[in-house]
């Protein structure tokens, strides 16, 4: 390359140093790019670009009617809607099997537990399982169950008021007994005479309701032992509580109010055996039909004591 400014250098021997060829392929380049209007792109950042992650993961495989792209598309209308039946029976089918699971697992997922409110372990709603024409009696039965709970749960705040005055005989075992009355029979008789009458009328079967009577026959005899109130027994009854009355008047006014409290338990009792003796004498169930269902149900339990 010449040097134009060197001496001795004449005007028609001037060299243009732009005319390097490594100079004006830059400049052609340029003026190319300046006449479109299109911005420069690099492809090594389009290649990136159109690389995207793939989100799924690599051992993760889609259900099969997911892999179909459009598995409708290139059908006809009656293929569709068969393709749609088949669907819609294989979704029934499913349930049915869901449903018939749980119910040999115990859960009914019709009926949830929603009793008691604390921690619901069973199904309860009379205005849903029971019949209009038996509601009122199930309802007043739950009122009579309610109302021996609370009655057993003041008769135990009665033997402890019981320990601080009075002499000291036979009060371990009245406290004792007391205690351990609430962990036996309110278990009991919510299984053995209530949930027994509530299935009764929600099932309509005859031989609950003669369980039904003689449980609760037992369960009248209870309400009138707590009444009698039996030295040792652990019940704040009568005989219990008469050497109270003069020693300390407020133990001696709870168990009044027990006393008064099982005594309107009695009659409560009453009332309810004398409706649902009605009610099951108005109804098509007879003693024949409790002898066939009992009968029925010995073979079923036989048998699944078999298998």
């Amino acid at each position: 390359m010449i040097n134009p400014f060197a001496e001795g250098s004449s005007s028609s021997d001037e060299v243009n140093p732009f005319n390097d060829d490594s100079v004006t392929k830059v400049v052609d380049n340029t003026n190319q790019q300046s006449y479109t209007n299109e911005p420069i792109q690099d492809q090594n950042f389009d290649n990136q670009e159109k690389k995207k992650p793939d989100p799924i993961d690599e051992g993760y495989k889609p259900p099969e009617y997911l892999q179909e792209e459009n598995p409708l598309e290139n059908n006809t209308v009656e293929e569709r809607e068969l393709m749609l039946e088949r669907r819609e029976q294989e979704l029934l089918r499913r349930e049915q099997e869901l449903n018939q699971k749980s119910k040999a697992s115990g859960i009914d997922l019709d009926r949830p537990p929603n009793w008691p409110k604390c921690r619901p372990f069973l199904f309860h709603d009379i205005s849903k399982d029971i019949p209009q024409n038996c509601r009122a009696i199930v309802r007043k039965a739950y009122f009579c169950w309610i109302w021996g709970v609370t009655g057993i749960l003041w008769n135990l705040v009665c033997m402890i008021a019981k320990l601080f005055v009075g002499e000291a005989e036979d009060k371990g075992n009245d406290i004792v007994i007391s205690i351990l009355i609430p962990f036996f029979v309110i278990p009991l008789s919510w299984i053995f005479w209530y949930r027994l009458l509530y299935n009764a009328t929600r099932k309509s079967k005859s031989s609950k309701f003669i369980i039904f009577f003689s449980t609760f026959s037992m369960w009248f005899l209870f309400s009138v032992f707590m009444v009698i109130g039996i030295k040792g027994t652990g019940s704040a009854g009568i005989i219990n509580s008469i050497d109270l009355f003069g020693l300390n008047k407020v133990v001696g006014f709870f168990l009044l109010a027990n006393i008064l409290l099982w005594v309107f338990e009695i009659v409560l009792t009453v009332i309810i055996i004398k409706q649902v003796n009605s009610y099951y004498k108005s109804s098509s169930l007879t003693t024949e039909q409790a002898k066939q269902e009992l009968g029925t149900e010995v073979g079923k339990q036989l048998a699944s004591g078999m298998i």
